[in-house]
């Protein structure tokens, strides 16, 4: 239409200045609603919602500003302001890998740029690429076209795990998706230790990335950072859609389910949960939660019972699947590593929560990235346990309460008979407990997908004892042990008995995990491997 208003007025002359006046306040009024001056926190803070490239003047400006007010520490109360700023460079590579024409698209990536090494020091002067200005498009290329596959942070000291998982994938559950194995430097883990690893995979279809050769180290600190390499190896690897896997993670199907399940393809990031446990026991660490989410929370964090109900940790960050051609989970992605850099987590990410569990779900709520957790709150798998009376208290019904104070059964009717009898059946379920040292997770049908803590009964306290789970328990009452050493238990749902698929998963891979092992000691043998440095037993 508006093509043919334009042909009108150059077939009518005298149309012309009111034309172009109309076409120029449009654009003044476009231009203005796109430049957003938040002075109360951040002055030209760009709106995600307004399409872009109206205004790239403005852009380029935003960007400028971010150079010139860098984030600084303290940082405990800016977590919300890195957020906003993520977003913003979320939405600007999203314009960006759109835009038209090419010069649009060049001065938007040239902002982008400016924006994000501005806000993630990270990113600059990386050892592989340490001159370019490009950095941000440089880690994208690395991972652009990349298909799926799956990232496991892997160093001396949880080795042994590693080939057990592996072994599991290739032997047992048959998955053909390529691996990568992320690691902090020889330090961290050796040529000869990753020969080892490598000639575990029956398929040869597994790399290696020293992740500092794609981050500079400084402001990272990793080798000292345990959990802090994660999502660093996430961002680094060379997958688009990638599988984030702890060393000791047991999966019972095989992982590349994860990309079917729903939260994952509506969002392209996916999450578990954490147990339920210590309600209302951390008050500061909720209060500054609430502090940093400062707008309504999205759907998915108003699904959260940690968030609505007090409960202490959200997130099991032993598998997280993430879509990095998705250039808002990109930005949730560089928050999350934001908060394991080394001063960040030093003074508040390690200190107010428990390592990088809950810098994911933060980092892309910040950023506005949409994100979903699994169904169920952590389950539990492991063995039955009849409860006693030291351990835990049975919560009684309603009916029962009610009986109680009405004097017990005694000179009831057949219907309160009736009644104690099915209170009688549901207290011998209550007092079934399913025990372990490990938390379990499920699938889009409530199915066993994968838990951690290695197949191991309890790898702290025997290194050689392992044993085949017998059942499992949904959404029941986390009895927390005492200490590591101590079992967990959960109560008051149905005990499930593992089916004869999954017993068998389960002997396979343990059958598989002793073979690493042996293998291991004979590569170390051979090798000389230091007994107090290879760690693998």
């Amino acid at each position: 239409m508006l093509a043919r208003r334009v042909r009108w007025t150059t077939a009518h002359p005298a149309c012309r200045p009111r034309f172009v006046a109309v076409l120029i306040a449009i654009v003044l009024c476009l231009s203005f609603s796109a430049t957003i001056r938040d002075l109360a926190d951040d002055v030209l803070l760009y709106e995600s919602r307004i399409p872009i490239g109206i205004d790239i003047d403005n852009v380029t400006a935003t960007a400028r500003y971010f150079e010139k007010t860098a984030i600084q520490p303290p940082y405990k109360d800016q977590f919300w302001l890195v957020g906003q700023r993520a977003r913003t460079l979320g939405h600007w590579l999203h314009v960006a890998d759109q835009a038209e024409p090419a010069r649009t698209k060049r001065r938007l990536l040239a902002a982008s740029e400016r924006a994000a090494a501005a806000l993630f020091p990270f990113l600059k002067s990386s050892p592989s690429r340490p001159r370019s200005s490009t950095p941000l498009a440089d880690l994208r290329a690395r991972f652009r076209g990349g298909g799926q596959g799956i990232v496991i942070p892997v160093g001396y000291g949880n080795l042994r795990y590693a080939g057990h998982l592996v072994m599991a994938l290739r032997e047992v559950l048959e998955c053909q998706l390529p691996i990568e194995i992320v690691y902090a430097g020889d330090i961290d883990l050796d040529e000869q230790r990753r020969d080892a690893l490598a000639a575990l995979d029956t398929t040869g279809n597994i790399g290696f990335l020293n992740v500092l050769s794609v981050f500079a180290d400084d402001t990272l600190s990793l080798l000292a950072g345990g959990w802090a390499i994660k999502p660093f190896g996430l961002l680094a690897s060379r997958f688009e859609q990638a599988i984030l896997v702890d060393a000791d993670a047991v999966f019972l199907q095989p992982p590349q389910v994860l990309f079917q399940q729903r939260g994952f393809a509506s969002t392209g990031a996916y999450l578990f949960h954490d147990r339920l446990l210590w309600q209302h026991a951390f008050a500061e660490r909720h209060r500054w939660w609430r502090e940093q989410v400062r707008e309504p929370a999205s759907a998915a964090l108003n699904r959260s019972l940690v968030w609505t109900d007090d409960y202490a940790e959200e997130c099991d960050s032993g598998v997280v699947v993430a879509d990095k051609a998705r250039t808002e989970v990109l930005a949730g992605l560089l928050h999350a590593a934001w908060q394991n850099t080394r001063d960040v987590r030093n003074e508040v990410s390690y200190k107010l929560t428990y390592g990088d569990k809950e810098t994911w779900w933060l980092g892309l709520e910040l950023a506005g990235s949409g994100f979903e957790f699994e169904g169920h709150y952590g389950s539990m798998i492991g063995w039955r346990r009849q409860k006693t009376t030291t351990t835990t208290t049975t919560t009684m019904t309603t009916t029962a309460k009610n009986e109680t104070s009405e004097g017990g059964s005694d000179g009831s009717s057949s219907s309160s008979r009736d009644e104690g009898k099915e209170e009688e059946e549901e207290e011998e379920e209550q007092d079934v407990r399913v025990c372990s040292f490990v938390i379990a997770h499920t699938d889009d049908d409530d199915r066993l997908l994968w838990y951690n803590g290695s197949l191991l009964k309890n790898k702290l306290a025997d290194p050689e004892a392992y044993e085949v789970p017998t059942d499992w328990m949904l959404d029941g009452r986390w009895d927390k042990g005492a200490t590591k050493q101590n079992m967990s238990c959960m109560a008051g749902a149905p005990a499930r008995p593992l089916d004869d698929g999954q017993l068998t998963i389960l002997r396979r891979s343990i059958e598989g995990a002793r073979r690493a092992d042996d293998a291991l000691r004979r590569m170390a043998k051979a090798g000389g491997w230091s007994s107090t440095t290879s760690r693998f037993v």
